[in-house]
């Protein structure tokens, strides 16, 4: 552009300085960049005056070399740390606050021993054991036919702007710490009882009486589980008042409390002997084992369900008949419209 012949770019770039002392003050014109280097961004050869536009002169600007862009970053930096070490020296001292923290309420830690000191080689035991069993059924399994699931991922789903999410990550999040505890994650690990993992509430004391009813429960667990033609051994018990039974991390966690609290109410010494047991494993079984398919509760979920009810029927009257309980009146009671009915957590 013109500029006074040049003086309004400076001496010290040669070669624009050469082009637009040729131009006339007050024109802009059009240029070609042929090269791009250390002294000066932008040099501009071989001008063409062909397509000329009115440009004022005070608004031309001399363009900043790479050395002087360089040198502002570095002192721009340079005085943001300055600034940050200064706010650090400011602050409270290392003795100050380790002093403040042992004024701090301490919470008493309790280490939980297991009962058996081999507990954990038993425990990579039975892991092995479980790998060869499942590498044994993978190999009886055929491929499945294309369905929704392979529709879902092949052909894909509509996401949402990138703008859009990046600004959601940009907002601020607002964390609560609580001392408080949700109900069935306060649990200990007790060990294993018939091959099944066993937890138990950490405040709540694990009596003779609630271990025998663990053992009962997992005969019933594997009866159950043969029904669906499914490893017990996937499934973890534990024990908590008012819990209940979770899908979580792909793992099944049934809670043995209302069968206790079923039994206790109606003197049941044997749970085995009773149908409850058996019609809760029953409920939770076909509730956890749908959300293989599908993890939200909703049509997809319900449908699952009721195949898994439709495939296994002739399995499950068949233990019903074996139990000698009477699958008919089951089917029309309160219990069974509860336990095979509906779902069950």
């Amino acid at each position: 552009g013109g500029g006074g012949g040049g003086g309004e770019i400076g001496d010290d770039e040669q070669t624009s300085t050469t082009v637009l002392a040729q131009a006339t003050p007050g024109t802009f014109y059009f240029g070609r960049v042929e090269q791009v280097d250390e002294d000066s961004l932008v040099v501009l050869v071989a001008v063409s005056s062909s397509q000329a536009h009115e440009f004022p002169p005070n608004l031309l600007r001399r363009i900043k070399s790479v050395q002087e862009v360089q040198a502002e970053r570095t002192a721009t930096v340079e005085g943001e740390l300055a600034e940050l070490l200064g706010q650090a020296q400011e602050g409270p001292s290392r003795a100050e606050i380790e002093a403040e923290i042992a004024t701090l309420p301490t919470k008493e830690r309790v280490r939980i021993v297991p009962e058996d000191p081999n507990w954990e080689q038993q425990e990579r035991a039975l892991i092995d054991r479980l790998r060869e069993d499942m590498a044994a059924v993978e190999e009886t399994l055929e491929s499945e036919a294309p369905g929704s699931d392979q529709l879902l991922v092949e052909h894909g789903f509509e996401l949402p702007p990138i703008e859009q999410a990046r600004a959601a990550l940009s907002q601020k999040a607002t964390v609560t710490v609580s001392s408080r505890v949700k109900t069935g994650y306060d649990l200990i690990r007790i060990g294993n009882i018939g091959d099944l993992a066993f937890f138990h509430h950490r405040t709540t004391t694990f009596t003779e009486e609630r271990r025998e009813l663990a053992r009962q429960v997992v005969d019933v667990v594997k009866e159950v589980s043969a029904v669906f033609a499914f490893d017990p051994r996937f499934v973890t018990l534990f024990y908590q008042s008012g819990s209940r039974s979770r899908f979580i991390k792909q793992r099944l966690m049934y809670n043995i409390w209302p069968i206790e609290d079923h039994a206790k109410k109606n003197n049941i010494a044997d749970i085995r002997s009773d149908v409850f047991a058996y019609a809760y494993i029953y409920g939770l079984h076909v509730h956890k084992l749908a959300h293989y398919h599908d993890i939200v509760h909703g049509t997809r979920h319900d449908f699952y369900m009721n195949e898994l009810r439709v495939e296994f029927l002739l399995e499950w009257l068949d233990l019903l008949e074996a139990k000698g309980f009477d699958a008919a009146s089951l089917e029309t009671s309160e219990l069974g419209t509860t336990m095979l009915k509906h779902v069950v957590f």
